[in-house]
């Protein structure tokens, strides 16, 4: 964060942060860039699950 020509940070702390926020964009504005991120992140979350999934079936397999 940096300050404007005068020096003055444009936020007090974090909750004015938050209050600006949301009086600047609403709830939603919190959520930008959320589904970006689900679709970065959604094949890694299924690989983790096939591969743990198998990694049980193996386990069974081997009565473990």
């Amino acid at each position: 964060m940096q300050p404007d020509a005068e020096g003055k940070y444009p936020y007090t702390g974090s909750l004015d942060c938050a209050v600006k926020t949301f009086k600047a964009g609403g709830p939603f504005k919190f959520y930008t860039g959320f589904p970006v991120y689900c679709v970065r992140i959604a094949p890694h979350v299924m690989m983790t699950w096939i591969f743990l999934n198998q990694l049980q079936k193996l386990e069974k397999s081997y009565g473990l």
